[in-house]
């Protein structure tokens, strides 16, 4: 299997999977910059009961898709990092390296 060992396998598999989340993190940030009316979805989730007056809810709507954004990013970046390590991990007794 053109001599790759199990951990070099797994690893590229798991790299491969971290650079997709990532790419889909990136589209996602340019389609919220080009579409700011999605936003609005963060604001049908403050209940109508709920009086907040001014920009507030919008500020807080904007804050929190840049936060998610935000972790989606870094735990996509640990998934990619940790697919790098596993494809360059070499293992002391020779196990999974077959």
């Amino acid at each position: 299997m053109m001599g790759f060992n199990k951990n070099e396998l797994m690893g590229y598999i798991i790299l491969t999977v971290g650079i997709g989340l990532q790419l889909l993190v990136f589209f996602l940030a340019l389609y919220l910059i080009f579409n700011p009316e999605t936003l609005q979805g963060f604001l049908n989730l403050v209940e109508d009961r709920v009086v907040i007056g001014g920009k507030l809810p919008q500020a807080l709507s904007i804050f929190v898709s840049v936060a998610l954004l935000f972790v989606m990013g870094i735990i996509s970046s640990m998934i990619g990092k940790y697919g790098l390590e596993l494809s360059r991990h070499r293992s002391p007794d020779g196990v999974g390296d077959e």
